[in-house]
Parts: structure tokens; C-alpha cells; sequence
């Protein structure tokens, strides 16, 4: 109808399986819930809100669920407030600061930074916010090399992502991540990630950070040898957690996506129903004139709200089966996670 075609529809969210429009051409599969099989919802209705792209229901599905997705994810953390409070935050960064009096620290043929352990945790991720250097220049007002950060696995032996940072400055500065960068690192199994820049033609300044990193996420200055392998067993260690003049600013959280993720079968009638409303209100927000977007606005307005309702409802009780104790939520009576200090 309206000349459309239907073609493959892509993978956004981890209901994606779960929940799906059907399309004419679909071998409906089991376990599977149609949106078409809600009230007012069919392909006919989606095809009419878009152009004649052969691509254009692969965006507009795309967009709805993305949204129904997000829309879930806040008003899931709304709902389990309820019941407990939820602790993202589990190690916090803090902002280095120069030492005074300031100590050099001359080039060497080597590869230094400073080393992160995250102790493994379900549900929670890595994020690395930006790197701090202090540089030393003889002539301050002339910026400096350009310098990449390699992030590398010292259990596995591997590099897992590199930080162009451009030409440095001297002094104290904090450098954003390059756009597109990896800033995310899974820590379901225990990290041991090393943060380095090669100091063969950089000096550096040490830095103190704003308080001492506590045991739950402890930091030291590392050293991997070049044209080595980059394991733990090939590195050399200082105590002192300012990295030869590099500092990483970064958060271990728990992550709320990951925890609905492995939650999703659960969630799946609730996210149904959502996902339909979510197509029934870009069928009102719809600026096209056709036979599917400007008649029966009344019946498709209340429908959208009847299936909001029990969405929530729906939502509401299988939040409640959740095992918060075991998912990053704290129990009015229990404390969960790291120390309450705990910093990287």
C-alpha cells in the first residue's frame, strides 16, 4: 500500500527479538510479540507515516523503539525507587592537581601511565571521561608532540583502545576523548587496563590526587617495557598513583541497560505495550496527510493511552520480581557495592 516496501528492520534495542512489527512478507516466529497485534497498530499504519524510501520503516521502527527503550530505562529506575535506591556511582573520579614544589620527570624509552583495577562486578561498566597530563615544555609557550594514550589489557595482552589527544600544552590540562573513542569498558570480569603514552620525547610533571584512591579501585603509576608483550608480568610498578604526570578521570557504574538487558524476557509484555504507543503517538505527532494519519485521531488518542496504562501496570509487576540485592539497588536496610568512598 502507498507503494511501499518493507524491508529488514535493524537491532537497537535487546528487545529486539522479543518484539517486532510484523511485516506482510514475516514468517511469524514463536515466543515473538507483534505489535500489529495490538489495537490500532499494523504495517499499513507505519508504511503511511513514511516517505517512499525503501529504508524509511527500517528508521521510523528504529526511532520508536529507541524511544520506547529509553522511556523504559527512566521510568524502570522511577519505578524501582519505589522499593530501594539505586547506586550508579560506585567508584567516583577526582580531579588531580599539580604538586608543588613540581618534580620532572625526564623522557625514557618506555611506556607509562597509570594502571586502573576494577574488581569484577555484574552490571557495571568502566567510563573514562577524559585524561589529565601534566606536561613539562623548556619553552611553555610553544604547544608540545602530539600525544596518543593507549589503553592497554594487561590480562589478556592487548590494546583496547587509543586516544589521540592532539598537540599538548605544558602545565596541568584535562583532555577530552576523541570523538568516537571506546570510553566504555565491561568490568562483569575483573579490568586490569593500563593507561600509557610513549614517554621517549615527553616530559612530564607528577601530579597528587585530590584524596588517596581507596582499596576498591586502586591506581599506581605503571611502566611496559617496548617491544614487549603488554602483560602484568612485563610491567613495572610505582606506588604512587599520579601515573608519571597522566591521570585518568573515569566512573565505575552500574548500568542500568545491562541490568534490563539480562532482565528482558521479563519486561517483554511491558515494552509491547509501549512500543505500540510509542507508534500510535508518532501516528498523532504526524505531519503526512493520508487515509491512516487523519482519521480516527479520537479512538487512536484514547487507544495509545489504554495501552500506556497497562504498560505501566504490566511494567509495575514485573519490576517488582526483580532481585534488587542483586542488581546494584540498595535495600533500606542493606548496603551494597564498594566502600562508600571508593574512587579510581
Amino acid at each position: 500500500m502507498f507503494g511501499a516496501t518493507f524491508p529488514t528492520l535493524l537491532t537497537v534495542t535487546p528487545f529486539d527479538e522479543l518484539v517486532k512489527l510484523a511485516l506482510p512478507t514475516t514468517a511469524r516466529a514463536g515466543g515473538v510479540l507483534y505489535v500489529n497485534d495490538l489495537p490500532g497498530v499494523s504495517s499499513e499504519m507505519a508504511s503511511a507515516l513514511t516517505d517512499s524510501d525503501a529504508d524509511t520503516l527500517t528508521k521510523l521502527f528504529d526511532k520508536v523503539r529507541r524511544r520506547a527503550w529509553e522511556r523504559l530505562m527512566v521510568e524502570a529506575q522511577d519505578a524501582l525507587s519505589d522499593r530501594a535506591t539505586f547506586k550508579p556511582l560506585v567508584a567516583p573520579a577526582t580531579t588531580p592537581r599539580k604538586r608543588n614544589p613540581q618534580t620532572v620527570i625526564a623522557p625514557v624509552d618506555a611506556w607509562r601511565g597509570q594502571r586502573l583495577l576494577v574488581p569484577a562486578s555484574a552490571h557495571t561498566v568502566l567510563r573514562v571521561k577524559a585524561i589529565w597530563l601534566c606536561v613539562f615544555l623548556s619553552d611553555p609557550s610553544v604547544a608540545g608532540p602530539p600525544v596518543t594514550v593507549k589503553v592497554m589489557d594487561l590480562e589478556e595482552g592487548r590494546e583496547r583502545a587509543s586516544y589521540n589527544l592532539g598537540p599538548v600544552t605544558h602545565g596541568l590540562k584535562r583532555y577530552d576523548l576523541p570523538s568516537g573513542a571506546t570510553a566504555e569498558f565491561d568490568a562483569s570480569r575483573w579490568l586490569n587496563l593500563a593507561f600509557v603514552t610513549d614517554r621517549a620525547a615527553l616530559s612530564t610533571m607528577v601530579v597528587d590526587p585530590v584524596r588517596a584512591c581507596s582499596s576498591s579501585v586502586p591506581v599506581s603509576g605503571i611502566e611496559l617495557r617496548k617491544n614487549r608483550p603488554a602483560t602484568d608480568d612485563e610491567a613495572l610498578y610505582q606506588a604512587e598513583p599520579g601515573g608519571y604526570g597522566l591521570w585518568v578521570e573515569a566512573e565505575a557504574e552500574t548500568s542500568l541497560s545491562s541490568i534490563l538487558t539480562e532482565q528482558a524476557r521479563r519486561l517483554q509484555s511491558a515494552f509491547w505495550y509501549l512500543t505500540g504507543a510509542e507508534l500510535l503517538t508518532e501516528k498523532l505527532a504526524s505531519h503526512r496527510l493520508n487515509v491512516w494519519t487523519t482519521t480516527n485521531l479520537e479512538f487512536t488518542r484514547q487507544t495509545r493511552d489504554d495501552l500506556v496504562n497497562t504498560y505501566r501496570s504490566v511494567a509495575r509487576k514485573a519490576l517488582k520480581s526483580l532481585p534488587l540485592d542483586s542488581l546494584g539497588w540498595e535495600e533500606p536496610d542493606g548496603v551494597m557495592g564498594y566502600e562508600a568512598q571508593s574512587n579510581v
